[in-house]
């Protein structure tokens, strides 16, 4: 009898962190944004941050953003030229995002 009130008391307890950690996850998702990426760029970054100290690959790609995003704009200089622009629009095309 008191072995299956422990197990009662386990499984309303597992039961509550599962709400707990859902309720968190809701709650810390609805300040986030999904952005798409290619998966070959993903997988790259992601052997670029082993053994670097970030916790995971998006860590490591909100770093980088927020980095780039510190200045507030984009210098001139950064800036690409037409040619680049339609070299890159080819580019896309052909790989059938365009």
């Amino acid at each position: 009898m008191e072995e299956l009130i422990v197990r009662r008391k386990i499984a309303y307890s597992a039961i509550y962190l599962y709400t707990l950690k859902l309720y968190y996850n809701q709650s810390v998702m609805q300040d986030k944004v999904t952005i798409k990426i290619p998966r070959e760029l993903y997988e790259n970054l992601k052997l670029m941050t082993e053994g670097t100290g970030f916790s995971s690959t998006t860590e490591f790609i909100v770093f980088v953003m927020r980095t780039l995003a510190s200045t507030g704009r984009i210098k001139d200089e950064d800036k690409l030229t037409e040619q680049e622009v339609m070299i890159i629009k080819e580019r896309l095309k052909r790989l059938g995002y365009l």
